[in-house]
């Protein structure tokens, strides 16, 4: 119903993307008009959602900051900008669970549960920007909460049980891309 940071993210990130792919194609027009479009979205995501610090959701609270900082950051997003840096630097004390994990949001209920893909783009995220040790961190919790068949679910409860669907094609894809990062 309301404009959140994370689709508003990768909307950016997928024209960010497309300008580079016309590029390789040798689209010129096609290129410079992605790339405006991006520059464009970009801006009016710092504009609108910077102001609040990063929420969840368009006039949101700060305190609701979201995942969506992760897909403005690389690998997804393509710069590193401090405004956004320092909200995703911020959003582990508001997203953070007691078992561990993380919420994908400041604001989500306060029940526990640990969101497998959250926690793993948070891992990601930090080993593309060098924060090796919480890439790390991030990666022994998800190893440790594992189902019985060991694959990565959707949530973690909040006693530690693996829960809801599995196995997390998300999770999986961001957990090789992460351990590739760290391995390079």
């Amino acid at each position: 119903r309301r404009p959140t940071l994370a689709t508003a993210a990768v909307l950016c990130a997928g024209l960010e993307a497309a300008a580079e792919l016309h590029r390789i194609l040798g689209d010129v027009r096609g290129a410079d008009h992605a790339a405006a479009g991006a520059r464009r979205l970009r801006d009016s995501i710092r504009t609108n959602f910077g102001r609040n610090g990063y929420p969840r959701h368009l006039g949101g609270r700060s305190d609701s900051i979201d995942l969506g900082v992760d897909f403005l950051l690389p690998p997804v997003g393509s710069a590193v900008d401090r405004a956004v840096l320092q909200a995703w630097e911020q959003a582990p004390v508001l997203m953070s669970r007691t078992g561990g994990g993380l919420a994908p949001g400041g604001s989500w209920r306060r029940d526990g549960v640990s969101w497998t893909n959250v926690t793993g783009s948070r891992a990601m995220t930090a080993a593309f920007l060098g924060e090796r040790e919480e890439a790390l961190a991030r990666l022994r919790w998800l190893d440790q909460h594992r189902t019985a068949a060991g694959s990565l679910p959707e949530k973690v409860l909040s006693n530690g049980q693996p829960a809801a669907v599995s196995p997390l094609a998300w999770t999986a894809a961001v957990v090789v891309i992460t351990a590739d990062q760290l391995a390079s």
